[in-house]
Parts: C-alpha cells; sequence; structure tokens
C-alpha cells in the first residue's frame, strides 16, 4: 500500500490528539485522586468496587440494626432488673412479716407497700422505647399492655417475638414478652403475699419467702437470655466493623490514584506530546514546502 503524505499528516495529527487526551485523563486522575471513576475507566475494578460499596452499604444498615437492638435490649434489662428488685423487696418484706411479734397493723402496714410495689411494676411493665412497648410482643403501639384493676393484673398484648437481621445470615430475638413477665407469677404471687398480710395468715407469709425467691429467679433467667443477645450483638458489630475497614480498604485500591505514579506517567506523556507536536510541525512544514 501507498503511504500518502496526507496519511502521514493525519497519522500524526492523531497521534498529537491521543496524546492529548491520555494527559487530559492523567490530569484528570491527579486533581481527583481517583483512578477509576466510571464503568469505561477499568470495568473489571468497576464492578469491584461497585460489589465492595454494597456490602458497605448492606453492613451500616445491619449496623444500625444492631444499634437500635441494643438500646431496646438494654432499656428491657434495665426493666427486668427492676422487676428482680421488686421481687426480692416483696421477699424482704415476707421475712419480715413472717415474725411471730409483729403486730397485725405492722402486717396491714406491709401489705400498703406491697401495693405500691404493684403499681410501679405494673408501670414498668409498661416502658416504652422510642415511643413503642417493650413488654408487648409485637403489639408496640398498644396504648397500655398491663393494667391493673382491683388489685389484679392484666396483660393485653401478645407472646410473638420481635426480630432484626444483624447479617446477611442472622436474626435475633430482641424482646422480652409480656406473657413471659406474666409467667414468672410476679403479679399473682405478690397479690397472695398481699392478702396473706392483710389476713395475719402467718404460714402463708412464711410460704411467701421462697416463692418470691423463685420469682427473683425466674427474672434472673430473662435477664440472663438478654444479657447473651447483647453480648451476641456486640460480638456482630464488631465483626461487621471490622469488614467494613477491610471494604473500604478494598475500595481504596481499587478507586484512589498513586500521585507519584500518575505524575511520573504525566511527565511521559507530555514529552511524548511534545514529540508529536514537533513530528506535526515538521510534516506540515515538508507539505508546505511540496505545495510551493
Amino acid at each position: 500500500m501507498r503511504i500518502t503524505q496526507s496519511m502521514i499528516v493525519r497519522d500524526t495529527l492523531t497521534q498529537v490528539q491521543s496524546n492529548r487526551l491520555t494527559m487530559h485523563q492523567i490530569q484528570e486522575r491527579i486533581s481527583t485522586q481517583k483512578k477509576v471513576q466510571k464503568a469505561s475507566d477499568d470495568p473489571t475494578g468497576y464492578s469491584r468496587i461497585q460489589r465492595y460499596r454494597t456490602a458497605a452499604d448492606q453492613n451500616e444498615q445491619f449496623l444500625k440494626n444492631i444499634f437500635q437492638s441494643r438500646n431496646w435490649i438494654e432499656t428491657t434489662v434495665s426493666a427486668l432488673e427492676n422487676f428482680h428488685d421488686f421481687s426480692n423487696v416483696a421477699k424482704g418484706i415476707a421475712i419480715q412479716a413472717a415474725d411471730g411479734a409483729i403486730s397485725p397493723d405492722m402486717r396491714a402496714t406491709y401489705a400498703e407497700s406491697l401495693r405500691s410495689i404493684v403499681d410501679e411494676a405494673v408501670a414498668v411493665a409498661n416502658t416504652r422505647f422510642l415511643g413503642k412497648n417493650i413488654f408487648a410482643g409485637t403489639h408496640t403501639t398498644h396504648p397500655q399492655p398491663f393494667t391493673l384493676d382491683a388489685g389484679v393484673v392484666s396483660y393485653a398484648g401478645n407472646d410473638d417475638p420481635i426480630q432484626r437481621k444483624i447479617s446477611a445470615s442472622n436474626v435475633i430475638i430482641i424482646n422480652t414478652t409480656g406473657q413471659q413477665i406474666m409467667d414468672t407469677n410476679f403479679f399473682t404471687e405478690m397479690d397472695n403475699l398481699i392478702t396473706a398480710l392483710e389476713t395475719n395468715d402467718v404460714p402463708a407469709i412464711q410460704n411467701g419467702i421462697d416463692i418470691m425467691a423463685g420469682v427473683a429467679k425466674e427474672f434472673e433467667n430473662l435477664m440472663t437470655v438478654s444479657a447473651s443477645s447483647l453480648y451476641g450483638l456486640m460480638m456482630m458489630e464488631t465483626r461487621l466493623n471490622e469488614t467494613n475497614v477491610d471494604l473500604a480498604a478494598y475500595i481504596a485500591d481499587e478507586e484512589n490514584a498513586i500521585l507519584e505514579e500518575e505524575i511520573v506517567k504525566f511527565k511521559a506523556q507530555e514529552i511524548a506530546y511534545q514529540a508529536a507536536l514537533q513530528s506535526a510541525a515538521d510534516v506540515m512544514k515538508i507539505n508546505i514546502l511540496r505545495y510551493l
């Protein structure tokens, strides 16, 4: 194939344009400090970056779920600790009231103290977190799941678990239901002890000592379950944070430009560009001379 002068000019100008485009691309990488910003920059690298970002975003949502779950469970544990304390106070009152030297009037006073504790316990049972009942099962918006009427406590929630997804393969139950509170028999046994105190039934009062100790143990068991869930959340939170640190490093490795390398490349392209310009100038000069 015959190489014409016009072909030489065209190829020379194409090379100049290519050098200038490459210099512009390198300048952009230097100014943004990013070597991959769109798929055309590096299809494989861009695809990996998007996968890493998707995974990191998903982990951030899991971390938000964990944060809210931890606060919910911590609120639950605090309320359960109150119930545990109420049970121990009731046991202490039963121990004192079981003394044969205690007068009926004093036992009646103890009964009033227990009634006050029941009132307080109902308020604790209706504890809310971010406007939602923590002991109502999934009926979290119920206006008042626990009610006290004529000394009898009723529960209007359900026994359904509240679940939160804390990783791609892990779901955790965050709630203790009101039914579990009722199953401790706290309110029933408090009412029985109050009746025993008001009727001066010493054997029933003595029996109440062990019963309230057993109720306190039930709340200890519920707290242990919640504490175990908290520990699991903390472990998963640590794992997700570590994973996100790794993902951020992977993204940076794929995406970030190494300035020193880019500057060296720019200098090399600049030299090539100047050479191409000189070649173009020489070619154009020859063409003009031939034309003349």
